[in-house]
């Protein structure tokens, strides 16, 4: 018999990803943790798409400025 050796993956720590700022900004207007994402993008214009660890999906949207206030 042949055996041959398994290989051995080695897990390094859990590495932490960098949070934007706008990313935390967002999760805490839905009242999720930032670090419990599954994923976020961030686009250019300012709009920001989190998936939650449970499968929901938050959409953040910051205005610059707002034409209903004048």
């Amino acid at each position: 018999m042949n055996k041959k050796p398994k290989s051995k993956i080695v897990k390094d720590e859990q590495i932490i990803p960098e949070i934007p700022e706008i990313v935390s900004k967002a999760a805490a207007g839905h009242s999720v943790d930032p670090y419990k994402l599954l994923k976020w993008k961030v686009y250019p214009g300012g709009k920001v798409v989190l998936i939650a660890a449970n499968g929901m999906k938050f959409v953040y949207e910051e205005l610059a400025h707002d034409s209903q206030s004048e």
